[in-house]
């Protein structure tokens, strides 16, 4: 397999182990026009000679045939054997734009990303994916329910264009008129623009879920400024007396989408399906704890505040993913740092925390070796397994899923806190290096 082959399958599995939430060199959202092939020629009708035997002057018949179109061709063939031709010139076009880079400035930027995205193969993955959405869409209007019809907007919303901007009115309308707090979720991520429609309040889903930590954590991303430090203080009392569970409803997102048709046969539109999952997956936003983390940091001096957040650090490490349990050790490490006595009672949460987090950290690895194995026969022989991840990564939680890994490998808890922790020069609860800049996120890690 090339190189520009393993580091795309390599990609995609950290985004899934990351809750699929990694950089992706991909296409954009936007759904783009259907790739045109080499029209045919346009042959004109000749009129028949006049009646008349005067001469007449000699008359030039052409024929306007349209030029040769190597990017359209090349397109075509790509598509025509795609688990040959079409995936190896893939990665050879992708490759070319990393040595390019590598050559010059030895990074990737936004000029090679631009560059990606131009290229047959970008615009082929691209139009592949175009495909993908709209046939997802006509399968989720078909269905007709409330939430079915949700998940349509949200996918054209994410386009740009006149669709995109009546797709997001449409599902703020729906979110007004619904108590399915997922449709809310959603309208949250999807507003309209200007004075495009009248977007829902952030306050709604909690309102609709008040014990759903993320529901309480929506009021301070909608908010701005001196606001938004105003709201985290409301939304850390919230958080305290009333949140139960953590869910943003991407897991449930996914489900769905993976319940529509889905493509059997590995190949071009297979790999489509498999990257616009990706691409929605990443393209989540991650929690905004940060003002709640910081009022954590800086207000532990007074009672009432300690008693919020030792309430909320618990909250947060019986959730089932490792972003909010690294969360939740974050406001145990200040807890500790104002009372040290507390140390004992997390110390067990920190050590299972750095054995699982040591864990996953070369899970990417292993499933890429088992990637790259499929591949060996057929450039699409991957997709068949990336199939089975994803599904997996839906079937259990992400902390039960690497948790169940763990004793399956016999891999023994104490020794990758140990590994961790010499790799860290820490403890998880020790206090974060000096060298890290102010702006970093305060996690566990």
């Amino acid at each position: 397999m090339s190189r520009s082959s393993a580091r795309r399958l390599g990609a995609m599995v950290l985004a899934l182990l990351l809750v699929w939430a990694g950089w992706r060199w991909a296409r954009p959202q936007a759904a783009t026009a259907p790739e045109r092939g080499i029209p045919e020629p346009a042959v004109p009708a000749v009129a028949a000679p006049a009646a008349s035997t005067a001469p007449h002057p000699q008359r030039h018949i052409t024929t306007d045939v349209p030029p040769p179109n190597p990017r359209a061709e090349l397109a075509q063939r790509m598509k025509a054997d795609w688990c040959g031709f079409g995936a190896a010139e893939h990665d050879r076009q992708i490759q070319a734009v990393f040595d390019k880079a590598a050559a010059s400035t030895g990074t990737v930027g936004g000029d090679e990303v631009a560059e990606l995205r131009e290229t047959v193969a970008g615009r082929l993955m691209e139009e592949a994916e175009a495909e993908v959405r709209r046939r997802w869409v006509a399968a989720l209007v078909q269905r007709g329910d409330v939430r079915s019809l949700a998940v349509a907007d949200y996918l054209e919303g994410g386009k740009v264009g006149d669709a995109s901007t009546a797709a997001r009115a449409r599902l703020q309308a729906r979110a007004r008129t619904s108590g399915d707090p997922m449709v809310t979720a959603l309208a949250l991520l999807r507003p309209c623009a200007g004075d495009a429609c009248i977007n829902i309040e952030a306050s709604q889903w909690s309102r609709l879920e008040p014990a759903n930590l993320q529901a309480w954590l929506a009021m301070v991303s909608g908010a701005a400024g001196a606001a938004r430090q105003t709201h985290a203080s409301y939304v850390l009392d919230r958080l305290a007396q009333e949140a139960q569970f953590s869910r943003n409803y991407q897991r449930e997102l996914l489900a769905l989408l993976q319940s529509l048709p889905q493509t059997d046969t590995p190949g071009l539109q297979n790999e489509a399906e498999i990257q616009l999952l990706e691409g929605i997956a990443g393209a989540w936003p991650m929690s905004m704890m940060r003002p709640v983390l910081d009022l954590c940091r800086g207000g532990l001096m007074e009672p009432g505040t300690a008693s919020q957040c030792e309430a909320v650090a618990r909250l947060l490490w019986r959730q089932d993913d490792l972003l909010n349990r690294a969360f939740g050790l974050g406001i145990a490490r200040s807890l500790v740092a104002a009372r040290p006595a507390l140390r004992q009672q997390w110390e067990a949460q920190a050590l299972e925390y750095e054995a699982v987090s040591e864990w996953s950290s070369g899970a990417a690895i292993r499933a890429a070796e088992r990637l790259v194995q499929q591949s060996t026969e057929s450039r699409c022989g991957w997709q068949p397994e990336m199939r089975r991840m994803q599904q997996d990564h839906l079937s259990l939680t992400e902390w039960d899923r690497l948790r169940a890994g763990m004793p399956e490998a016999r891999a023994d808890q104490a020794a990758l806190s140990t590994r961790w922790r010499e790799r860290e020069r820490r403890s998880v609860l020790d206090p974060l290096p000096a060298h890290r800049p102010a702006s970093a996120p305060a996690t566990g890690g």
